[in-house]
C-alpha cells in the first residue's frame, strides 16, 4: 500500500512539473509573439530620400523627407537621424533611389570620400602620392593642410661610359601642400587615430610633379618637416636643391611631343 502511494505521489509530481513547464513555455511563446507583433506594428520616424540622388551628390535638407515605417525594417545599417546625413556625400559609383532608406555604406563625409575630384587642387597643380609609414609620417603627425619638404634618396649614374653609380640624398621640393592622408584601406587619417598612415597626397606644380615622378622611379621620396614649413615662410633656396634636380633629370629621358606633319596625319 505504501509503495502504491509513493508511485501515485511521483506520478502527480511529474504531472504538476509538466503542467508548470507547459504554462511557462506558453507564457514565453506569447511574450515572443507579442514582441513580434509590437515590432511589426510599432512605427518609427526615419529619413528617406525625397528624390533620386546620384554618385558624389552632397546631401541637403531638401533631399530628405521623414516617414513612419515599422520598427522591424530599421536594420543596423539604416541611418535613423537626418542630422547624420546633411552635408555628407553619396559614395562614388553608388546612387540612392527616390523614397529609399539611407544605408550607412552608401554615405561618406568629405574626408572619407575616395574620390580624386574632391582634391583641393589649384590651377596648374598636380596631385602626387607619396608612400609613408609610421616613421616617415612622423607618427601620423602629417595631416591635411600641412606644408612639407620632399627629399630624395637613391642611386644615379654618374658616368655613362663606366656605369658608375653614386648615392644622392637631398631636398627636391620645398613646401608641398598635403591635400589627403590615407591608410592602407583608403580611409582618411585624423590626428587622434592610431591607424598607420600609408599614403600622403600632395599638390605640386607640374614641373615639381615631373621631378618627383622621376625621383620615385629612381629611389625613394620621403616627407620632411622643416622650420620653413612650421613658420609658413618661404625658405631660401640653396645650390644643393638645383644640383640634385639636375642629377635626377639628367638620368631620365626628356620626351617632347612632336606634332605630326600633314602627310603623317593623312596616313
Amino acid at each position: 500500500m505504501k509503495k502504491k502511494n509513493e508511485k501515485n505521489y511521483i506520478h502527480r509530481h511529474k504531472l504538476l512539473v509538466s503542467l508548470l513547464l507547459t504554462i511557462v513555455l506558453g507564457i514565453l511563446c506569447m511574450a515572443s509573439y507579442q514582441q513580434t507583433i509590437n515590432d511589426v506594428s510599432e512605427l518609427v520616424l526615419i529619413p528617406v530620400s525625397s528624390k533620386a540622388l546620384g554618385s558624389r551628390t552632397i546631401i541637403t535638407e531638401d533631399d530628405i523627407q521623414m516617414i513612419e515605417v515599422p520598427k522591424c525594417v530599421t536594420f543596423d545599417n539604416v541611418i535613423l537621424d537626418k542630422t547624420e546625413l546633411i552635408g555628407k556625400y553619396v559614395q562614388p559609383y553608388q546612387s540612392i533611389a527616390q523614397n529609399s532608406l539611407f544605408y550607412s555604406e552608401l554615405i561618406a563625409d568629405r574626408e572619407n570620400m575616395n574620390d580624386a575630384n574632391l582634391f583641393s587642387l589649384q590651377e596648374g597643380e598636380v596631385a602626387i602620392s607619396i608612400d609613408v609609414d609610421m616613421k616617415t609620417s612622423y607618427a601620423n603627425s602629417i595631416l591635411v593642410g600641412h606644408m612639407i619638404d620632399l627629399y630624395f634618396l637613391g642611386k644615379v649614374n654618374m658616368n655613362q661610359s663606366t656605369s658608375t653609380q653614386a648615392i644622392v640624398h637631398g631636398e627636391i621640393v620645398k613646401n608641398a601642400r598635403v591635400i589627403a592622408v590615407k591608410d592602407k584601406d583608403g580611409n582618411s587619417i585624423e590626428s587622434d587615430t592610431a591607424t598607420e598612415s600609408n599614403v600622403l597626397v600632395v599638390a605640386l606644380t607640374k614641373e615639381d610633379a615631373h621631378l618627383v615622378g622621376v625621383a620615385k622611379a629612381m629611389g625613394t621620396v620621403t616627407p620632411v618637416i622643416s622650420y620653413d614649413n612650421i613658420s609658413q615662410k618661404e625658405g631660401s633656396d640653396y645650390f644643393d636643391l638645383y644640383k640634385i634636380k639636375n642629377i635626377i633629370l639628367g638620368n631620365s629621358l626628356d620626351v617632347t611631343l612632336i606634332p605630326l606633319n600633314e602627310e603623317e596625319q593623312n596616313e
